[in-house]
């Protein structure tokens, strides 16, 4: 099958309601755009209506270019009517993904996945309504953020042209409370219910199995708090309120503490936690990094709790750390490699590769802290046979 955005119309006329998107390259010339965007603008109905509406929209073309905008979407992205005829709404609003395909918004490899360029060109090609979600990436001064849009898309044929009203509904917040909830009641009540089955077997247990079971329930305890105060600071993260303590941290013995609490861990059950350390060890253990020591614990936690979930039975999970002139390079390892759909969502708050909708939102917390409370770089490498690292860049304490 030919890429996407080289099939023929019919094809995309068959295939346009069963697969993410169907996606025609080429635009209109500017020529073409002007004269589209002179016509509408000659409606003053149409103008005052767009105007009204309280959500982004605009209005585009056959090829998805924007010949009316808005004043909601104008003010949103900070920019006049001239800057934004022509484009499309990913480049409108800054996707990231929308410079890395060949013909821009709705061509790269993430695009398949982006609900917003599904809704739109279903709607052009089946010249039906079609409503989508989709999370867009974009890059501000602040760090990057994700936006959540509903996207409702009307064709409709104005002057033998084919064209369609796009209604972009920021649904970030509603997105966010819901992700967020749903994960914190999951983890909450899933660590309650093992405490309450240990409290109800106390009484039926003799000395020596009761005392296990008490430092059990211990435990569990603290796993309790740590996935509340989690919940608590990315909630925090995501406002911006979230505020940091730096300080000096030594690498060699927070790397063997996080080791030691997970080996205890029920996720490592069955599963071989390995230190890999050579540019500590080549210190004599003299490295440290400049940072907050709870937030990073947390971003280490999610790395080895993540890795050691997607590990087989009887697999080795490495934690390492790589101690340079000037950078701290902390990762963890496990076998397995990532399809290369995932890897486009893996940062992504609502993405899991779980069962469970909204689950893992753990990758999305490391993107987050790790970069812009922590200053550090957040990435992963993912490919056979080598499996999948994630890695946390810190800079080297000076002092």
């Amino acid at each position: 099958m030919p890429p996407i955005h080289q099939q023929t119309p019919d094809a995309l006329a068959a295939a346009a309601g069963a697969s993410p998107a169907y996606v025609r390259a080429g635009r209109g010339s500017a020529e073409q755009v002007d004269a589209t965007a002179r016509v509408l603008q000659h409606v003053p109905l149409l103008t005052q209506l767009l105007d009204a509406l309280p959500q982004m929209a605009l209005i585009v073309n056959d090829r998805r270019q924007a010949v009316a905008v808005n004043r909601a979407l104008r003010e949103a992205v900070g920019r006049d009517l001239s800057g934004v005829l022509g484009l499309r709404p990913g480049e409108i609003v800054g996707c990231l993904h929308s410079a890395e395909g060949e013909d821009g918004c709705g061509t790269a490899p993430a695009c398949e996945l982006c609900g917003a360029v599904e809704a739109v060109e279903a709607a052009l090609v089946m010249q039906q309504p079609a409503v989508r979600e989709a999370r867009l990436r974009r890059a501000l001064p602040s760090g990057d953020q994700w936006l959540d849009l509903r996207v409702s898309v009307h064709p409709f044929s104005w002057n033998g042209m084919s064209l369609a009203l796009a209604v972009l509904d920021d649904i970030s917040q509603a997105k966010r409370l819901e992700v967020l909830g749903r994960v914190f009641f999951h983890d909450v009540l899933n660590t309650v219910g093992c405490v309450a089955g240990y409290v109800r077997c106390l009484g039926e247990l003799r000395e020596a199995e009761r005392l296990a079971a008490l430092a059990t329930l211990a435990q569990l305890t603290a796993d309790l708090t740590e996935e509340i105060e989690a919940h608590r600071d990315l909630i925090a993260a995501e406002g911006g309120r979230l505020t940091i303590q730096k300080q000096r941290v030594e690498v060699l013995p927070l790397l063997r503490d996080l080791r030691a609490q997970f080996v205890r861990h029920t996720v490592a059950q069955g599963r071989n936690i390995a230190l890999d350390m050579p540019g500590c060890a080549a210190q004599g253990g003299e490295c440290f990094v400049e940072t907050d020591p709870r937030l990073l614990r947390r971003v280490l936690t999610n790395m080895l709790k993540n890795a050691l979930e997607a590990a087989p039975p009887g697999a080795t999970v490495t934690v390492r750390s790589r101690c340079q002139p000037e950078r701290v390079c902390l990762s963890v390892q496990n076998p397995g490699a990532i399809p290369l759909k995932v890897r486009q969502q893996i940062f992504e708050r609502s993405f899991s590769t779980k069962n469970e909708p909204g689950r893992g939102i753990g990758t999305y917390s490391m993107k987050l802290l790790g970069e812009r409370y922590l200053g550090g770089k957040v990435w992963f490498e993912s490919r056979e046979p080598e499996g999948t690292e994630f890695f946390l860049e810190l800079p080297k304490h000076s002092g």
